[in-house]
C-alpha cells in the first residue's frame, strides 16, 4: 500500500526523535532506522518508510509569524536569534544532499563556483553547448534548471539558477543566456 503520510521530528538538544522512543545524532540516522524498523502509529497502523521526503514549507499567509520566530533568541539553548540557527542548519543540511554534485568538485571547474559549498546537482545542470569539447570542462557552468509543476492552471516554466559571475565565467553567463534564449534577468 503506497501512501504518503507526515511524520514530525523532533530536534531536541541536537538529538532526532519521533516523539518517544529512540533518539538520534542525526537525521540521517533516524531516516535509516525507521527504513529498517516501521514505526506504529497509536493506531496500531504500521508506517513502512520507503522513500523520506523532506519539506519546510511556509505559506504566505505565515510568514510574518515566521520572522517574528525567528527574530526571537533563543537565549534557553545556545543565545542565537532563530535566523542565525536556521542559518547553520541549513549549512549543515548542505552536506547531506543524497543528489550527486560531482561536476562542481573536479579540479577544472572548482575556480568556476564563487561559492564552493553551493553546487549545481549533475542531474539538472546546465551544460554549455558552443564550447571547445577537448577542454576538460568546458562545457561546465554553475546553474541549475528548475522546473515548475504542472499544477493544470498555469503553464509549466523553466528557469535557470546560477551564480554571480566571476570575472572569469562571465562570458560563459553570456553564453548560457543566448544558448538558453533567456527572456528575463533578476
Amino acid at each position: 500500500d503506497d501512501k504518503v503520510t507526515h511524520v514530525m521530528i523532533r530536534c531536541q538538544d541536537n538529538t532526532y526523535d519521533v516523539g518517544g522512543g529512540e533518539k538520534f545524532d542525526s537525521l540521517s540516522e533516524l531516516i535509516e532506522h525507521y527504513k529498517r524498523n516501521p514505526m506504529v502509529e497509536t493506531s496500531g497502523t504500521v508506517v513502512h518508510l520507503k522513500q523520506p521526503f523532506n519539506a519546510t514549507r511556509i505559506n504566505a499567509s505565515g510568514i510574518d509569524h515566521r520572522v517574528k520566530e525567528l527574530q526571537k533568541e533563543n537565549a534557553q539553548l545556545t543565545g542565537k536569534a532563530g535566523f542565525w540557527e536556521e542559518f547553520e542548519s541549513l549549512q549543515q543540511q548542505e552536506c547531506k544532499h543524497l543528489l550527486s554534485r560531482k561536476e562542481g568538485q573536479k579540479p577544472e571547474n572548482r575556480n568556476k563556483n564563487r561559492y564552493k559549498n553551493i553546487l549545481p546537482f549533475d542531474h539538472t545542470r546546465v551544460k554549455l553547448k558552443d564550447v571547445d569539447p577537448s577542454v576538460p570542462g568546458s562545457e561546465y557552468i554553475n546553474a541549475n534548471y528548475i522546473k515548475t509543476e504542472d499544477d493544470g492552471d498555469w503553464p509549466v516554466r523553466t528557469y535557470l539558477a546560477t551564480q554571480g559571475c566571476l570575472p572569469t565565467t562571465a562570458s560563459h553567463f553570456w553564453l548560457m543566456v543566448v544558448q538558453e534564449n533567456t527572456r528575463v534577468i533578476v
